[in-house]
């Protein structure tokens, strides 16, 4: 397989990026609990959760070993979850550990099934090791090596190993997998029906990152509201979604999908401009500078749809695609934002937070443990001001050779992790990529 991350080092607590988060790392590293795509969690090193008066009681699974082969046990989870929620007062007692109530959020389930939240142990040597179901063998500049983890608590992969080449753009994987020398890609939207046709076999999970339109403070102002709903109603969401995204995206009135949230908004909130009262503002009103990520070919071509309805409520939309030079302001860019899978409230806690402040809504991200139908009503109060504009959801999509087979179940789970733990080769070799 091959990823268009590059790294240097394999460190499941510093910056992760979304293909590590979901491609690599979890091969590697698990946490207590995973999210259940059909709703709750799920049992994962950690085999029960409970709470009482005295906290959360969380007992784990017996008999895990780590990739050094050594027992994992109670003494060394609560020292990682110690390092990650300081101030969480953790006790352990034989294959239990107990998270005081004091000033813990009620969801601490949730904060244990976070990929933030998985169970690493840091060797003398500064190397991580995890329990996963695969162990790093190797990194070399260009290429990742994982090695089958024979001891796994849920039994052996089928594959010996998966070599990574990093750092190859998906335009460079799918060549690689149409000529055979790639077993597992990446897609981009627009390149599945080609790889389709080319009898590879596609594999997508629920929508998943957001695609945006995040206003620049200088347009947020309370004043230009109405300006600003009439630009995104314009957005013909559900043809972007059909023909842009080549079928591969769900249009998107809400920040986070439906399948995470649990409800759905009116794609207009509150009242609009008219054509005639649009041509009557002043030019610079009437024109939006759009600034797209460069080399982000699914977003330019998104921008550049959404030039077109704009035009027809009356705007311009300029797109900008950064080269490195000066170029004039942007009013707004068009993002692409990783939705973490997990309770309504952390996941648009994390969306808020990955736009930063310039977004000019941090101070509405809610608090852990916040009721979704206060989320609901926060997502509501986003979509008044319109500052944020959600386009479509897209899923994580990859194409695999034909001697990828699936055993029981998707290689890319709902939640958009890779899950190569449960594919095997038709053929009687070794896994090469």
């Amino acid at each position: 397989m091959a990823i268009e991350t590059t790294a240097r080092a394999i460190d499941p607590f510093g910056v992760v990026d979304t293909t590590m988060a979901r491609q690599v790392y979890p091969l590697v590293f698990e946490t207590l609990l995973a999210v259940n795509p059909s709703g709750g969690l799920r049992p994962m090193l950690a085999t029960s959760w409970a709470s009482d008066a005295a906290g959360w009681h969380i007992r784990l699974r017996r008999g895990v070993r780590l990739h050094d082969g050594s027992l994992l046990d109670a003494a060394a989870v609560a020292a990682v979850l110690r390092t990650r929620f300081p101030e969480w007062r953790i006790t352990t007692a034989d294959d239990e550990l107990t998270i005081a109530d004091g000033g813990v959020p009620a969801d601490v389930p949730w904060a244990l099934a976070h990929r933030g939240s998985v169970i690493a142990v840091r060797q003398a040597s500064g190397a991580w090791v995890g329990t996963g179901p695969f162990r790093v063998d190797r990194l070399e500049p260009g290429r990742l090596t994982l090695a089958a983890h024979t001891e796994h608590w849920s039994g052996r992969p089928f594959l010996d190993a998966i070599e990574v080449d990093l750092g190859r753009s998906r335009a460079a994987q799918l060549a690689d997998l149409e000529l055979g020398r790639l077993d597992l890609a990446s897609l981009q939207p627009a390149d599945v029906r080609r790889a389709e046709q080319r009898q590879r076999r596609s594999w997508t999970s629920k929508p998943l990152d957001l695609i945006a339109l995040v206003f620049e403070p200088h347009r947020a102002a309370d004043g230009g509201a109405p300006l600003r709903r009439t630009v995104a109603a314009s957005f013909d969401r559900r043809a972007i979604a059909r023909v842009v995204a080549q079928g591969q995206a769900e249009p998107a009135t809400a920040v986070l999908p439906a399948w995470i949230g649990g409800y759905t908004l009116p794609e207009t909130s509150g009242p609009v401009l008219t054509r005639s009262a649009v041509a009557a503002l002043a030019a610079d009103q009437r024109t939006v500078v759009v600034r797209v990520p460069a080399g982000d070919a699914v977003s330019r071509a998104i921008a550049d749809r959404l030039a077109v309805d704009a035009q027809q409520a009356g705007f311009s939309i300029i797109v900008q695609v950064p080269t490195g030079g000066l170029a004039p302001r942007a009013d707004a860019r068009l993002v692409r934002v990783p939705v973490d899978v997990t309770s309504p409230d952390r996941a648009l806690a994390g969306v808020i937070a990955a736009l930063g402040p310039r977004s000019q809504i941090s101070g509405l991200s809610p608090r852990p443990g916040t009721a979704v139908e206060e989320v609901a009503r926060i997502e509501a109060a986003l979509a008044e001001r319109r500052v944020l504009v959600p386009i479509v959801h897209l899923p994580e999509i990859a194409a695999s050779a034909a001697r990828v087979e699936d055993w029981a179940g998707p290689l890319i789970l709902p939640d958009g992790t890779w899950d190569l733990a449960n594919v095997w080769l038709r053929a009687a070799e070794t896994a090469r990529r």
